[in-house]
């Protein structure tokens, strides 16, 4: 009742046996009808639409869950905080506190892989806020200064300067990643100056790893330095 004179279709499935769709070939009438190698080659168009398709249909999945997760995780408030204590050597007397960002067990993410996909999907600058913002609540409990951990593409964003500007910046140490590249040197020094004119403190991250290089401490002027723990681990011994 459709006037096909002759239909035939195969299923486009993927590795794991799902099914994608289906390919699909129909002879109208006047035209010859389709014969069992018509069928053939539809099976192998199938194949090979699977092999194309299903890279980036796992992409986009993983992708929008991805985007579900972070945006899920920002809804109540970001990521979970923790702080160590940073403790002079002379004495053993507690000085001020480093923040940590620990994400929910199911994420099976480091903080670093965490952060990194986040801005993989363009929410890493407001995961980052969320997380300087929820540790800079601490910092009625705390004594001695807290150091926040940042990176040079969230420092630039608008967000993280409207953050700054509400926070006791002389009791904050911010902290600059190792993980991210600085494109504009001066930019970045122009976004921090009025910040670090009224007291805050830079601090370049895991120096000798990442793009914490000699350039990174000659641009920035930090006022920390932190050494990776590959340079200086087995020093005491050797």
């Amino acid at each position: 009742n459709l006037g096909w004179q002759s239909f035939a279709s195969s299923p486009i499935t993927f590795s794991d046996g799902s099914v994608y769709g289906t390919l699909c070939a129909v002879a109208l009438p006047g035209e010859e009808a389709l014969v069992p190698r018509d069928h053939i080659m539809l099976d192998v168009l199938a194949r090979a639409a699977a092999v194309v398709i299903e890279p980036m249909f796992i992409q986009e999945r993983e992708h929008g869950e991805l985007v579900t997760m972070v945006q899920d995780l920002l809804a109540q408030g970001g990521p979970q905080i923790v702080v160590q204590p940073i403790v002079t050597l002379e004495d053993d007397s507690r000085v001020g506190w480093e923040a940590l960002s620990r994400f929910p067990v199911d994420w099976a993410m480091a903080p670093d892989e965490a952060f990194d996909r986040a801005h993989s999907v363009g929410l890493g600058d407001a995961l980052e806020v969320a997380a300087i913002r929820r540790a800079a609540e601490l910092l009625e409990e705390l004594d001695g200064y807290l150091a926040l951990n940042i990176s040079a593409h969230t420092a630039l964003s608008d967000d993280a300067a409207e953050l700054l500007a509400t926070l006791p910046v002389g009791r904050i140490v911010l902290e600059l990643s190792e993980h991210d590249k600085v494109q504009d040197y001066q930019l970045l020094q122009e976004r921090l100056a009025p910040f670090r004119e009224r007291g805050l403190r830079l601090a370049i991250d895991d120096v000798g790893a990442g793009y914490s290089s000699l350039l990174h401490i000659v641009r920035m002027f930090p006022d920390v330095i932190k050494l990776d723990r590959a340079i200086v681990t087995g020093l005491a011994d050797d």
